[in-house]
C-alpha cells in the first residue's frame, strides 16, 4: 500500500470509530431517558442495542433537517446558512444554542416518537410476548392478581404481553395500570405468537401505553 491508502483507511477507521461512539451515546441517551420516564434505571451500559438506536436516530434526524432545509430553501424561501459544521469555539452563544437544541431533540424524540418505532428500525415500542413463569415463587394466579390474564387454553403461559425492555437479568412489563418489572430467574421462558397476531396489538395498544406512561412519569 502507498501513503495516500494508508492515509485514506485510517482516515475511514477514525469516522467510523467516531459515528460508533456517536451512536452509542445517542443511543443510550435516547434508551435510558425512556427507561426513566418509565421508573427503571439500566445499570448495564454496554449493550449493543444503544448503537443500533443511534444510528437509526442519526438517519431520521438528519432526514429531518434535511426536509426543513429544502423547506426553507425552496418553498419559503429565505437567507438560509446551514452552519452547524462551520461552529466556532470561541462562538459561545452558537455553541449553547445548538448543544441545546440537540438536548431538545434527543428528549422529544425519547418521549414521542421513539415509543412508536417498531425494534427493527431502531425504535423502542414494546413486544407483544407472553411469558412463562416458573411455578415456584412465580405462579399464572399470582399473575392474575396484577391482572395478567392466562393465555387462552393455556396453564403454563401468560395472554400477550408488552415488554418495553429486557436485559440479563429483568423483563419490564407495561400494563394497562401498572408496569411491573420480573426477574428472570421467576420465570421459565417467553413466547413469541406468530408476528401477525401481534404486530397490530403492539401498534394499536403497546405504543399507546408506553407514551401513556412515559408522559405520566414526567
Amino acid at each position: 500500500m502507498d501513503g495516500s491508502t494508508d492515509k485514506l483507511l485510517g482516515n475511514l477507521l477514525k469516522i467510523i470509530s467516531l459515528s460508533s461512539v456517536a451512536f452509542y451515546v445517542a443511543g443510550f441517551f435516547i434508551w435510558n431517558i425512556f427507561l426513566f420516564g418509565l421508573k427503571f434505571n439500566e445499570i448495564e451500559i454496554l449493550q449493543s442495542r444503544f448503537i443500533y438506536t443511534g444510528f437509526f436516530f442519526f438517519i431520521y434526524f438528519y432526514i429531518f433537517i434535511l426536509i426543513i432545509y429544502l423547506i426553507f430553501k425552496y418553498i419559503l424561501p429565505i437567507h438560509f446558512e446551514l452552519s452547524l459544521l462551520e461552529i466556532n469555539a470561541k462562538n459561545r452563544i452558537r455553541i449553547s444554542l445548538t448543544t441545546a437544541f440537540c438536548v431538545l431533540i434527543i428528549f422529544s424524540y425519547s418521549f414521542y416518537i421513539f415509543p412508536r418505532i417498531p425494534r427493527i428500525f431502531g425504535g423502542g415500542r414494546p413486544l407483544a410476548l407472553s411469558i412463562l413463569p416458573n411455578k415456584t415463587n412465580l405462579t399464572l394466579k399470582d399473575l392474575q392478581a396484577l391482572g395478567i390474564p392466562s393465555g387462552e387454553g393455556s396453564d403454563i403461559q401468560t395472554a400477550n404481553l408488552c415488554v418495553a425492555y429486557e436485559n440479563s437479568s429483568i423483563i419490564l412489563v407495561l400494563l394497562e395500570n401498572r408496569v411491573v418489572q420480573f426477574n428472570k430467574s421467576q420465570l421459565n421462558g417467553i413466547a413469541a405468537l406468530p408476528e401477525k397476531r401481534t404486530n397490530k396489538y403492539e401498534r394499536d395498544v403497546c405504543g399507546s401505553w408506553a407514551i401513556f406512561w412515559i408522559n405520566s412519569g414526567l
